[in-house]
């Protein structure tokens, strides 16, 4: 392969609540960045975001403004939306449509003893901030 055609890729769904749940500054993202080079920032309302997960179960889903996150894979529909004629309200200038499957997920185990990618400050109570990693090593289909 040739190193100029290799893609590196994140995508992070999340949420993000101001002073209060109900502050105008309260939104549903999705976080894209390409090689570590360039970030898009797409806003969504917060009742376009859901979530499903059931402890002790590898069940594992988030949709984002009909954006899917599974442990099997994500649908993705992203594009930059206007507010006016000014400019986007997204700061993102990607279109970014498209389905992948994932196999042969390689976890990073989180565990009384393996911390995970948030360390010993995960096991502090009632943080503003959590985090997860499904996988950082797999295969992609689609």
């Amino acid at each position: 392969n040739n190193s100029s055609s290799q893609l590196s890729m994140a995508v992070v769904p999340g949420i993000f609540y101001g002073k209060s749940k109900n502050s105008n500054e309260s939104h549903a993202f999705i976080f894209v960045t390409l090689n570590g080079e360039r970030q898009h920032y797409y806003r969504f309302s917060l009742d376009e975001f859901s979530y499903a997960s059931s402890k002790g179960s590898d069940e594992f889903f988030i949709e984002v403004g009909g954006n899917r996150f599974t442990h099997s894979g994500v649908s993705l529909n992203l594009y930059p939306r206007h507010v006016n004629n000014c400019g986007f309200r997204d700061d993102a200038n990607l279109i970014l449509k498209g389905e992948l499957q994932f196999s042969n997920p390689h976890p990073w185990p989180v565990s009384l003893f393996e911390l995970g990618c948030m360390g010993h400050v995960g096991w502090i109570p009632n943080l503003e901030c959590t985090h997860g990693v499904l996988s950082f090593d797999h295969v992609l289909h689609g």
